[in-house]
């Protein structure tokens, strides 16, 4: 049985009448149209056809000028073909479905500017040089309630009375996410009122990023089916603790067959592991923007909590960038703390891997971990600013060859009149401070 006869047999035994087939934008932003199962079979076969211009939106929705790629060519179609490996049902929505696809040019070549296509190219990249990639990832996010309060109140981490008030939400979201394929490890309650975490269960990394994408929008869809709002803006309010996207990872070792991030008992780190981490350390404020990529991002620092400041690692560190994580020898991981809630999850793990193959091909020095309070040693600081990270990253020409020169180019344009259209905005702060006194 081929794959579009699987998927004809999913759709007559879950009654399934119509299809989403979605993909991520540049933003992380799941877009896509609705189609009826009759005319799926088309799809599959020619594509769904889709405006390039979605690739040259900033978040308001706006064609950024100067990225080639609307007007200069008329306007013209992507095609997205269904990966029918994702396809699965929408639970929370009797009879649909939904898939993930994958964009291409209209010659038929791959786009480098889907996001999807980024993080293939550099696990084709890591692939080549022997090692599969594991990944896991930590999201936290708030969640509201019709009048725009949280849905329960206080700084109580872990607190089981507080995941109760949120289990109007918790429960149906794991239970869709269950339906949907989506192997949720643990909820829990986080550091600030109405912040909440969903960890999912390691897997390879293409997997994962989809899991991501297709959780990211679950959440917010049935919270607004509930009557709540949810939102990965990593600071939502004044002094809110920061939402993080913290991803755990790992290599494979193909010939070896078994982990290649290893830890021997004279605390002795495997030579792709140590690799790996001085990599993504060397050149980590160089690409800040794959893992912080909106202006609210770097409000994460100034609010403080647990978000890191240097570049650094440690083990069982929560103070440094990269924390590696007290487990068994065999279950070695590198946990990058970096990334925020509203990163692109394809770009951000790509961003890991790219950081990481540079280490692994250049072998550079990995400065001693962090002992101790991080946060108060003398260590390189991250440039924790959008302008300047923004800067560094237009700079950073070893990353716009190895990631793709269209999509590198096209990020950074999208990524600046982001902040262009900022620094034209009067803030609440500016208008309550100065309009009635000066």
């Amino acid at each position: 049985m081929n794959p579009l006869q699987r998927a004809q047999e999913f759709f007559a035994s879950h009654n399934v009448r119509w299809v989403r087939v979605i993909y991520s934008d540049i933003h992380g932003i799941a877009r896509g149209k609705v189609f009826s199962t009759e005319s799926f079979a088309d799809v599959v076969a020619s594509g769904m056809k889709n405006c390039c211009g979605v690739f040259s939106k900033d978040l308001t929705g706006t064609p950024v000028d100067k990225t080639n790629i609307l007007w200069e060519k008329g306007a013209d179609d992507n095609i997205v073909v269904p990966d029918l490996e994702t396809l699965c049902l929408v639970p929370w929505e009797s009879g649909l479905a939904q898939v993930i696809g994958d964009v291409y040019d209209d010659d038929g070549t791959p786009l480098l500017l889907s996001p999807r296509e980024i993080l293939k190219r550099m696990l084709t990249r890591i692939e080549g040089l022997g090692y599969g990639v594991l990944v896991g990832p930590e999201i936290e996010f708030y969640v509201f309630d019709g009048e725009g309060r949280p849905i329960n109140t206080g700084t109580h981490a872990y607190s089981m009375h507080q995941i109760a008030l949120a289990q109007p939400i918790i429960g149906p979201v794991v239970e869709h996410l269950r339906v949907m394929g989506v192997a949720v490890e643990s909820f829990a309650q986080e550091n600030a009122s109405g912040q909440l975490e969903v960890t999912l269960r390691h897997g390879g990394a293409l997997r994962i990023a989809d899991w991501m994408l297709l959780t990211r929008n679950a959440i917010k869809e049935i919270g607004l089916r509930l009557g709540f709002k949810a939102t990965f803006m990593p600071v939502p309010y004044s002094r809110a603790t920061p939402s993080g996207c913290h991803i755990n990872l790992s290599l494979w070792d193909f010939d070896k067959g078994q982990s290649a991030f290893r830890i021997d008992s004279d605390g002795r780190m495997s030579a792709p592991m140590r690799e790996f981490l001085a990599g993504l350390l060397k050149y980590m404020n160089e690409t800040l923007p794959l893992f912080l990529p909106t202006i609210n991002s770097y409000r994460a620092a100034a609010a403080g909590s647990f978000f890191p400041v240097h570049s650094s690692w440690g083990l069982n560190n929560r103070s440094a960038a990269v924390r590696i994580p007290e487990s068994e020898p065999h279950l070695c991981r590198l946990e990058n703390r970096v990334p925020t809630s509203d990163c692109n999850p394809y770009l951000a793990i790509a961003g890991m891997l790219a950081l990481g193959y540079l280490g692994l091909i250049e072998k550079p020095p990995l400065p001693p971990p962090v002992e101790g309070n991080g946060f108060e040693l003398d260590l390189p600081r991250l440039d924790l600013d959008f302008a300047t990270a923004l800067h560094r990253f237009s700079k950073n020409y070893v990353a716009r060859e190895l990631l793709d020169p269209q999509f590198f180019d096209t990020f950074l344009l999208i990524k600046q009149s982001e902040f262009e259209k900022f620094s034209l905005c009067v803030t609440e702060w500016e208008r309550d401070t100065y309009q009635t006194l000066l």
